[in-house]
């Protein structure tokens, strides 16, 4: 399993990194430009423009609570292929307006994994791994 890094300058007010996102199938395969790891969602959101792209199969539905309140959608059986490379299979994600952003990676594959921020000379680096299983 490998790590990866990302240096967010001095005053970071967002973790954003590219992931791709694959039909259960694995038939179709499109890459969210940003996505946004997000320790306050609970749940991993692909934006309507990449489901639209991506054409998954429709899993089920479900709700979710949000800064916008409660929210009732579409849900979608995918795989994540995370910038390391490695690839969370059968990820459950949910279908959603989500304005600048392609995805939202949620505390669902957060929690995977080992998620770190450290502040080295004024520079805040992001990194993430999976653990060896």
């Amino acid at each position: 399993m490998g790590r990866f890094n990302v240096n967010l300058g001095s005053l970071a007010d967002e973790i954003v990194t590219e992931c791709d996102f694959v039909t259960f199938d694995q038939t179709r395969r499109v890459k969210a430009l940003r996505a946004m790891w997000d320790t306050g969602s609970n749940a991993t959101i692909l934006s309507a423009k990449l489901i639209s792209e991506l054409r998954p199969e429709r899993f089920g539905q479900g709700g979710m609570t949000g800064i916008g309140g409660q929210y009732e959608g579409d849900t979608y059986l995918v795989h994540v292929s995370l910038p390391t490379g490695d690839v969370i299979t059968y990820q459950e994600v949910y279908e959603a307006n989500l304005g600048d952003y392609d995805a939202i990676i949620g505390m669902d594959i957060i929690t995977r994994g080992n998620f770190h921020l450290d502040c080295d000379h004024g520079e805040i680096l992001f990194s993430f791994e999976l653990p060896n299983e």
